[in-house]
């Protein structure tokens, strides 16, 4: 798709550029990176949303410990709002994520965020598997989404204990020309060299912005694993569009329950 402009404000007397289309956040002084780090920045400047704890999925690592069949809980619509209201000149970026954020009971007017704050980058962290028909909205509100896809149909279907393979690809390949589009790969024990070979592909067949691969941290719901050898294979194979995230990204987190704290 088309590139999208960078958007850039000036928060607590400093200049910072958030990039829409690679989602990386930097210094609007000095140029971006190359190792397409998310936040290129000395202090948090974006937050993450928990808009709710609720996920139809229980894939090997997720940072919020989020499964199918377990209790859930949503974020209150109104006090969101308040707080991104009250603080929005904070932040530069602001991302919705979950569980599955798109399983929040008042998921529409959450993602009419856009039309209530100022100039800000918005971005849906989801698995790709449910509300297609909110499609429309998230291209009409100009939403970057991040689809996690984590390799090719055995591997992907392994890790994530479902068969959504087919669905997720679907998915992307409808989002990509429509709205700006990256996919998250964990790097995991189950990834092969081919998986990776073929996520690459896809990214560009796709139409996809980017493809962040994700090494995944000891929180949440974490299954450790020998991943150094693979993790190395999928630098070598990271190109303009791709990259590997192994470090936190410098953000804030605003949980379910209303806590306020660093990301791990």
């Amino acid at each position: 798709m088309a590139s999208v402009k960078p958007i850039q404000n000036l928060i607590d007397g400093v200049i910072y550029k958030y990039d829409r289309e690679f989602d990386i956040i930097s210094n609007g002084c000095a140029a971006i990176s190359a190792v397409f780090n998310r936040t290129q920045v000395c202090r948090p400047v974006d937050i993450c949303i928990e808009c709710t704890t609720r996920c139809n999925m229980t894939c090997e690592n997720c940072f919020s410990d989020s499964r199918a069949g377990s209790r859930s809980a949503h974020a209150r619509l109104d006090d969101v709002l308040t707080y991104l209201q009250q603080s929005s000149d904070s932040y530069i970026r602001i991302c919705l994520t979950g569980g599955e954020p798109l399983l929040h009971p008042r998921i529409v007017e959450l993602l009419g965020l856009p039309d209530r704050i100022g100039e800000c980058g918005f971005v849906l962290s989801t698995n790709g598997t449910v509300r297609k028909d909110l499609d429309g909205a998230l291209a009409e509100h100009h939403w970057l989404t991040a689809v996690s896809l984590h390799g090719t149909r055995e591997t992907h279907n392994k890790y994530t204990r479902s068969q959504t393979f087919d669905m997720v690809r679907r998915r992307i390949e409808r989002l990509a020309p429509a709205t700006t589009t990256h996919i998250y790969s964990v790097i995991h024990e189950g990834l092969a060299y081919h998986d990776v070979d073929w996520l690459i592909r896809f990214r560009e067949d796709s139409g996809a912005a980017f493809l962040r691969f994700i090494v995944p941290r000891a929180f949440g719901r974490f299954v450790p694993g020998a991943i150094e050898t693979i993790a190395r294979y999928v630098d070598s194979r990271c190109d303009l569009r791709s990259a590997v995230k192994r470090e936190p990204s410098l953000s804030r987190f605003l949980s379910v329950d209303g806590d306020l704290r660093p990301t791990h």
